[in-house]
């Protein structure tokens, strides 16, 4: 990862909650899971309402409304993994 986030679903269902997935994550991984915030709710409003946008496009009328009631309780229904800052080394140039 290169600073950018990662927005992934719970669902315990399908047994998918917040241990399973930090279960999932790679030992040594420099990264930490997270509740989503405020600008994780609009970056999901914006990635899956680009993509209900795409199944209402194509009359998938139903899938696109699940897709929504998805991000409309966005907090509930998924979690941030996100990069744990590591400050570079200022002796390295990166221009």
């Amino acid at each position: 990862m290169t600073g950018g986030r990662v927005y992934v679903r719970v669902n315990p269902e399908w047994n998918l909650d917040r241990e399973a997935i930090a279960r999932r994550l790679g030992e040594g991984a420099k990264v930490s899971l997270e509740e989503v915030d405020a600008e994780g709710t609009l970056d999901l409003e914006d990635l899956l309402g680009h993509y209900a946008e795409e199944l209402r496009a194509t009359d998938q009328d139903e899938e696109a409304k699940r897709v929504t009631g998805l991000t409309a309780n966005a907090m509930d229904n998924f979690l941030m993994i996100i990069p744990e800052k590591v400050q570079a080394d200022p002796n390295i140039s990166t221009e």
